[in-house]
């Protein structure tokens, strides 16, 4: 497992670390063994800022790993914001990773709640500590008509869609609500446009 990408408040190794426990504990208790895919498993870690706390996303399945990995760089994507709980980041990366295993939401054992109490605490005793969490950077002045500024303006307004940069230096749209990415942009204006538009439909 490799994180490829960390614009997270949180610390790559630490991250990581906590993330082969998770793995650990699902392969021993949910009796799922070790992940098929769990040596090609790249995580690509997004700020998020806008929203609900956190979000994510993943290719099902080991084909479908290899397939996102060629395509983005990354077949797991996970949005997090600096004010998540530990808790919190161990239910996400858990929800995420039974989609690495080739499992869809009706087949999990509870979609929205994976690991019960005694299993959170277990694994963030394993685990050992508390994550740490980088100071808040200053914030730099924008330009006020800039692209920056009409993608920050447009997340301020809608809690269901998402403008992302990816690794490979192409834009896409993520769906909150459905979980899924909508579709690939070549620049960022080409997808705030396409993002305005899906906003107005969905409200008609």
């Amino acid at each position: 497992m490799n994180i490829v990408k960390n614009n997270t408040h949180f610390n790559s190794q630490e991250l990581k670390s906590l993330f082969c426990v998770i793995h650990n504990h699902i392969a021993k208790y949910h009796k799922l063994g070790k992940l098929k895919g769990w040596n090609i498993l790249n995580v690509f870690l997004a700020n998020k800022v806008k929203g609900r706390l956190h979000s994510g996303c993943a290719y099902v399945g080991y084909s479908d790993m290899l397939y996102g990995l060629k395509k983005e760089g990354w077949n797991m994507y996970l949005s997090i914001n600096r004010k998540e709980s530990i808790d919190e980041i161990i239910q996400l990366f858990g929800h995420e990773l039974y989609h690495s295993y080739g499992f869809n939401h009706k087949d999990y054992p509870d979609a929205k709640v994976l690991f019960v109490d005694w299993e959170v605490d277990r694994i963030k005793a394993k685990f050992g500590k508390e994550l740490t969490v980088k100071p808040e950077p200053k914030k730099r002045l924008k330009p006020i008509n800039t692209i920056w500024k009409q993608i920050d303006d447009f997340h301020a307004s809608t809690t269901r869609y998402e403008i992302v940069k990816s690794p490979v230096d192409d834009w896409y749209i993520y769906d909150i609500d459905e979980d899924n990415i909508i579709d690939y942009c070549t620049y960022p204006k080409e997808a705030l446009e396409y993002a305005k538009w899906l906003e107005s439909e969905s409200k008609s």
